[in-house]
């Protein structure tokens, strides 16, 4: 006896290969939905994140141009060239011009340095930190301008250790350099701005050093790699002060051209902002700063995008899979309409047969019926053959006696016996004749029956 089977056991055996098939198009289409949405999401972030670009770094320029032509004027002091050139008048004078002017300005520090790289003058004269005295002539600012070029640096103060934008610019007279002006510009306050927007961003000058962020612990942070030149360069400018420089944790995943590139940013969890997210997956955008060798990079969370593009490929496999249920529920209800039409069809031949063959079968019992009849008949007839016989051999004895006697009545000229026996014959011909013609009726096939029998009149 073979074992039941189980509802269960019937729906795998009718649908197993069928859930594979739509799984496999469920993640398929999910797969799809993924990509189509993250790529959408990337590239909406990444309109956004251009503008954002754009913003911060007209910020930043707009910042440091301010000061950017400030030490060019010191040059038209002729104080300040008196002291640089002949060491007259004498330096109070000059730092105490130099301490207003840089309270007025809201700089760091304003100093002037002769031919040499010493500090003769500085705003901050009266401090116990002050500058006076200082040979900063390794200060690359100081070697640009000494050259009759512009110096832009930025770099941690040897004296107080502050963090700070240096702009020089080289003191004339007559053609010769006489000296070197420099301003100390701070850009905490648009580092602080920087902390209130919504997306991370930071500022890497020409050595992959972070020396501007939204974050305060990414300050001081490489975004690639040092090598050990680039470590011995630092070790003689001092421009980070001896600082240790640690890797931001910058891994690049993936580029997606227009300046852009995914990338993985890996910080302690313990290290949170109020306002974006420091650590994970962003999009990372970069452009240089004009008049500088830094770069201006944006990061934004692509987390968001990423949920989204998730939650867009399981709505796209689950619409996949419940179109394709649907359709093998069509197609059931398809095939089931069909096998339905089909065996009402079957069952219609099937009655139209038997009623084919129902009619068959009672013509053939009928045709069978009117030939046993017939049959019966003839056996009737058979059986009244020898009793016909001996009657008609009666009148067929008297016909032969009574045609022979009207001869000889004839012949004798009694034409009224002779008649009289003729009219005799006449009336044994008739009931004869009778007789014949019922026995002929009675013994007649039917219509169907000779037709049959080829026994046709």
């Amino acid at each position: 006896m073979p074992a039941p089977t189980t509802p269960i056991l019937r729906f795998i055996r009718r649908y197993g290969l069928l859930l594979p098939g739509v799984a496999v198009l469920a993640l398929l289409a999910g797969t799809a939905g993924f990509r189509i949405s993250e790529a959408m999401g990337l590239t909406e972030l990444r309109q956004t994140g251009h503008h954002r670009l754009d913003l911060y770094a007209a910020s930043l320029e707009r910042q440091i141009d301010k000061y950017a032509y400030f030490p060019a004027t010191l040059a038209l002091e002729r104080d300040v060239l008196d002291l640089v050139t002949r060491g007259l008048p004498p330096a109070p004078a000059v730092n105490r011009y130099l301490e207003q002017l840089n309270e007025r300005a809201g700089t760091l520090s304003i100093y002037v340095l002769d031919r040499r790289g010493r500090v003769v003058a500085t705003s901050n004269w009266n401090r116990p930190d002050s500058f006076l005295g200082e040979d900063l002539s390794y200060r690359p600012y100081f070697i640009e301008a000494a050259a009759g070029r512009p110096g832009r640096f930025f770099g941690v103060g040897t004296t107080r250790g502050e963090p700070g934008y240096y702009l020089s610019s080289p003191l004339t007279v007559e053609g010769q350099l006489a000296g070197v002006a420099v301003v100390k510009v701070s850009l905490e306050q648009l580092e602080l701005s920087w902390s209130t927007v919504e997306v991370p961003a930071l500022v890497s000058d020409e050595n992959g050093v972070v020396i501007l962020a939204s974050v305060p612990s990414w300050k001081f942070t490489t975004v690639r790699p040092l090598d050990a030149a680039a470590q011995e360069r630092f070790d003689r400018s001092l421009q980070y002060n001896a600082r240790p420089l640690p890797p931001l944790g910058l891994t690049p995943l993936r580029a997606l051209g227009g300046r852009a590139e995914l990338v993985r940013l890996a910080r302690p969890k313990d290290e949170a902002a109020p306002v974006f997210p420091v650590s994970g997956r962003f999009l990372a955008q970069s452009a240089p700063l004009a008049g500088t060798p830094w770069r201006l990079t944006v990061l934004s969370p692509v987390e968001q995008v990423t949920s989204m593009a998730w939650t867009r490929a399981a709505l796209a496999a689950i619409g996949s899979a419940f179109l394709c249920i649907l359709l093998v529920m069509w197609n059931q209800r398809r095939l089931h309409l069909r096998d339905r039409l089909r065996a009402r069809e079957a069952l219609q031949r099937a009655h139209d047969e038997l009623e084919r063959k129902v009619e068959d079968r009672t013509r053939t019992l009928r045709e069978a019926q009117e030939e046993l009849v017939q049959a019966g008949k003839l056996a009737v007839i058979g059986q009244l053959s020898a009793g016909l016989a001996h009657e008609l051999n009666q009148p067929l004895a008297a016909l032969r006696t009574l045609s022979g006697n009207a001869v000889k009545f004839m012949q004798r000229g009694d034409l009224e016996a002779a008649q009289g026996n003729l009219e005799r014959i006449a009336r044994l011909v008739d009931g004869m004749g009778t007789l014949t013609s019922q026995l002929k009726s009675f013994a007649a096939n039917p219509p169907a029956i000779r037709s049959r029998s080829g026994c046709g009149g």
